[in-house]
């Protein structure tokens, strides 16, 4: 038979860690097997609650995650157990900002439908306790849930006239017993709270006074009677199974559970001593559950790190207690900061996040706390009043406590970029409590807590989104985020947001592939990195693959054709008619690049995104081209993810496929290329042409273009993004002349002043709706800047990119754009041609800098632009051979170079194959 009740109090300070220990030891010496829950974000008392048990505790926290997990995390753990043990957390009905009882103990006995057994602090109080009881069980106006009562800190003689007085006023409530104040075994207090069990003298001895008083006061058995049956009066068994029934029958538990898994089991470095070990245990097991083989190190006492860790994670704890022995530990700061800097992924919290910083600041009481309790007169003679204790100098900031807390309690952290937790906007949950600080945290995420203010009904039970009451809620930036790392001052829970932590994984595994595949390359019997780029290209590939054996024999050409209203400012030599003729010239395969492409195996995909003219579709005209989308809809074979867009069929080869989402791009020069909405579709086909082409097998895919005028735009995008004039922007294209040459930068700088006026104009807007006010004005342009090729860039917003694409670019741009950033979310590697293509890179990259580790660039283009966003984005292009035709032919043409490469890595011998050794890598 199953068993399950909650231990809560009418405040804290109450006794319940106390009576919680207590009787899970009473209840392991009878026998059970016992599983201990604390609930809210505290790390502390599970300490407690595993130096007893002997076996991991958990947190729940309605906080952090939905109803459906958290009875998910409950009914797993519980159903391993013959009794499970809650401990509260504050009083019964404390929540969210002091005015809810969202994130309750009270909340959370409810979503596990859990007796509660009740423990009021008796000290200086008689009669009260009953009225403060009777409250107790009211307050709800319905059932409280509270079947027990445990009396803390009562006499042996007033106990049986306290329990009278009770049990006469209160008949409802069944009073198990009391503990006697214990004054030499309480446990002690401090800054953080309650310490670690591993600083206690002896809390061996401790925990068993406290055992054997429960033995003799409290009635145990009583207490397994109310545990057997649930709140709603159920079996505790019965309940804990349809919970899991529950669960595990939703489609989102078996889609979760089956794609958050990772392939290759990746080692993961976990910081576990006396100075960091405030981890939560469900985050470790989710770690496990999705392929990490969890090792730990000590920044205390290891010298370096494990060989060959995929990832790092340092958590939190008491480091300015251990500062002296972190600081002299030299080989393993500079050892860390050393594989973080190269690229390791690593996630640090708190206190791991203070070790990364320059240095931690001690003050002499807090230091005579921990150092000198062996020797008290060399502690209190010390005439420093301060020290600085170097650290790691990952960043530069310097740890120092404050008078008081600096941060208390839940946040939401919402990243503004993308990076190692995903897409931007990416949410996770976590909690934060410190008294140290630094003077710059990051601002990688924007921090939120919960709602706070006057809430007429504080037990909406029902209520489900994350902020409560009518307050404002109170927002700062923190983090250092970027895409290999996690550092700040919040302890986030994993499981407010599986799919962010996965993407962690994924980041994890990927660096595992490339780090075995320059190993690899290091064992060719070759001289050492003497393929130069290539190597370097096999290794991106392995890592998008993750693999060791790499394959792109299944290639593709994605040839996006277009048309531009910019074209009736004279900026080409030839008019839009020309868009169509080359397409078909492209679908019969009579183009250059179409015959490098048959030459070099690469399989041509030809779609109008955005031209003029009749479409392309079966039997549709200019005439009856409204009727008949109207039909492919609704008959679509073939929709996206977001269902932004719906294709009537799948893309095929000797074709101009129809995935025309616009007649013609937009005159840059006097009006938007496109909508924001067209602009959010194009991004999506883009996306789900990717998708597509995956799912038919393709291996890498590479870009092309075809659409009159298109130059122009692509030279207004680089002038944006790169900060630069109209007149370094623009090229001769496909011959201009002179005066051709002035009218193409005439139109760049007026869509330039077009661009910045209209900005301007939505930031003046009153009473533009406050989501769109976001997206228009996420951050300024000129916030911070860049330096490439010892110049000033422009840095700017993933939302503020998208706004510069959509208004001054070209539907097969955005559409290409949609591409790169398809290669990320689809794990495809996207090969860069020419100069449309890298301006259609490069606004991907500004939305989301991860597009860089998925695109390969095929050659060097005449123009000094694009070769610097090439640096911007830290890519390496292989041919440089004057080509300036675009279409796709020089990503077609470095085909067989990585075709070459590629077939080096996979067959070649080793140096032990042929009995020599090994080249070195002098740095």
């Amino acid at each position: 038979m199953k068993h399950s009740f909650v231990i809560a109090a009418d405040k804290s300070s109450s006794g319940k860690t106390t009576l919680t220990c207590g009787l899970i030891s009473v209840l392991k010496k009878r026998g059970f097997k016992v599983q201990s829950f604390k609930c809210g974000p505290d790390y502390i008392d599970p300490m407690f609650h595993r130096e007893v048990l002997g076996v991991p505790s958990a947190n729940l926290d309605s906080f952090f995650v939905s109803r459906e997990m958290l009875r998910r995390i409950y009914a797993e753990r519980t159903e391993k157990a013959d009794i499970s043990v809650i401990e509260g957390v504050m009083g019964f009905y404390d929540g969210l900002g002091g005015v809810s009882s969202e994130g309750s103990t009270w909340e959370i006995a409810n979503i596990i439908d859990c007796p509660t057994v009740l423990v009021m602090d008796c000290k200086g109080a008689s009669v009260s306790i009953a009225a403060l009881i009777k409250g107790m069980l009211d307050f709800t106006n319905g059932d409280s849930g509270i079947r027990g009562l445990i009396l803390n800190r009562v006499s042996p003689m007033f106990y049986d006239r306290l329990k009278g007085v009770i049990e006469d006023n209160c008949p409802e409530i069944r009073v198990l017993g009391y503990m006697p104040e214990m004054k030499n075994q309480r446990v002690p207090s401090r800054h953080l709270g309650l310490i670690e069990p591993g600083d206690m003298e002896d809390f061996n001895s401790w925990i068993e006074a406290v055992s054997e008083q429960l033995e003799k006061t409290v009635d145990v058995d009583g207490l397994l009677e109310i545990a057997g049956t649930t709140k709603s009066g159920k079996l505790t068994e019965e309940k804990i199974s349809e919970f899991k029934a529950s669960y595990y029958t939703s489609q989102t538990s078996r889609e979760d559970d089956s794609k958050y898994k990772l392939n290759t089991k990746i080692k993961l470095g976990i910081a576990e001593d006396e100075a960091f070990n405030f981890y939560y245990q469900e985050n470790r097991e989710l770690l496990e559950n999705m392929g990490a083989d969890i090792v730990t190190f000590s920044p205390l006492h290891d010298e370096k790190l494990p060989e060959d860790l995929d990832g790092i994670i340092i958590g939190g704890g008491y480091p300015e207690l251990y500062a002296d022995e972190l600081s002299a530990n030299a080989s393993m700061r500079e050892s860390l900061a050393a594989v973080i800097k190269s690229g390791l992924p690593v996630v640090a919290e708190c206190g791991g996040y203070m070790y990364l910083n320059n240095s931690i600041k001690v003050s002499k009481e807090e230091a005579f706390d921990k150092k000198t309790a062996d020797n008290e007169d060399a502690g209190r003679n010390s005439t420093e009043t301060e020290k600085k204790h170097h650290m790691c100098g990952v960043f530069t900031g310097d740890a120092e406590k404050k008078e008081r807390l600096v941060r208390f309690g839940y946040i939401s952290a919402e990243t503004k970029a993308a990076g190692l937790f995903g897409e931007a906007g990416t949410v996770l949950k976590g909690h934060e409590f410190h008294r140290y600080d630094c003077e710059y945290n990051g601002d990688g995420f924007v921090l939120t807590k919960p709602k706070a203010g006057k809430q007429r009904n504080i037990l909406n039970f029902e209520k489900k989104d994350d902020s409560v009451g009518t307050g404002s809620s109170a927002s700062y930036e923190g983090i250092f985020y970027g895409k290999t790392m996690s550092c700040g001052w919040p302890h986030f829970y994993y499981y407010s947001n599986p799919k962010a932590i996965f993407s962690f994984m994924k980041c994890c595994e990927r660096y595992h592939f490339e780090r075995e595949a320059q190993k690899k390359w290091d064992g060719i019997a070759k001289p050492i990195d003497s393929l130069g780029v290539l190597e370097k290209q096999v290794i991106k590939l392995c890592g998008i693959q993750r693999t060791l054996t790499p394959s792109i024999d299944k290639k593709a050409l994605v040839v996006l054709c277009g048309d531009h209203g910019c074209v009736k400012e004279g900026v080409s030599q030839t008019d839009s008619s020309v868009t169509r003729k080359v397409a078909d010239s492209f679908a019969k395969g009579k183009t250059t690049t179409a015959i490098f492409a048959e030459k070099n195996g690469v399989d041509v995909y030809t779609i109008d995104v955005g031209m003029i003219g009749p479409r392309y579709s079966e039997g549709v005209t200019e005439d009856t081209e409204g009727e008949n989308k109207d039909e492919s809809v609704k008959n679509s074979e073939y929709r996206s993810d977001s269902e932004l867009n719906h294709y009537s069929e799948r893309l095929s080869q000797g074709k101009v496929n129809d995935r025309r989402l616009q007649d013609g791009s937009g005159n840059i020069a006097v009006e938007p290329a496109m909508s924001h909405e067209t602009g959010e579709k194009a991004l999506q086909l883009g996306m789900d042409i990717v998708r597509e082409l995956k799912e038919a097998g393709y291996q890498i895919i590479c870009t092309g273009e075809m659409g009159i005028g298109n130059t122009t735009p692509t030279a207004a995008l680089l002038a944006y993004f790169m900060g630069s004039s109209a007149e370094e922007a623009v090229g001769y294209g496909a011959g201009l002349s002179e005066e051709g040459l002035k009218r193409k930068q005439d139109v760049v700088r007026r869509a330039l002043e077009r661009l910045g006026k209209e900005r301007e104009g939505q930031a003046g807007l009153q009473d533009i709706a406050q989501d769109d006010f976001n997206r228009l004005n996420d951050e300024a342009v000129n916030k911070t800047i860049d330096v490439v090729s010892g110049e000033k860039v422009k840095v700017i917003s993933a939302a503020t990119a998208k706004e510069g694409l959509f208004q001054i670019g070209g539907m097969e741009i955005a559409v290409m754009a949609g591409m790169f950033l398809g290669g990320v979310k689809y794990e495809v590697p996207i090969v860069i041609d020419g100069i449309i293509s890298t301006a259609a890179a490069l606004g991907a990259y500004m939305i989301d800098e991860r597009v860089a580790d998925y695109a390969l660039a095929s050659h060097v283009s005449k123009e000094k632009l694009p070769r610097k966003a090439l640096e911007k984005m830290g890519l390496r292009a292989i041919i440089d051979a004057e080509m300036s035709l675009g279409e796709g032919s020089g990503a077609v043409l470095l085909m067989p170079i990585l075709s070459s490469a590629v077939e080096a890595f996979n067959r070649m011998g080793t140096f032990s194959d042929i009995k020599v050794e090994a080249y070195r890598r002098f740095q």
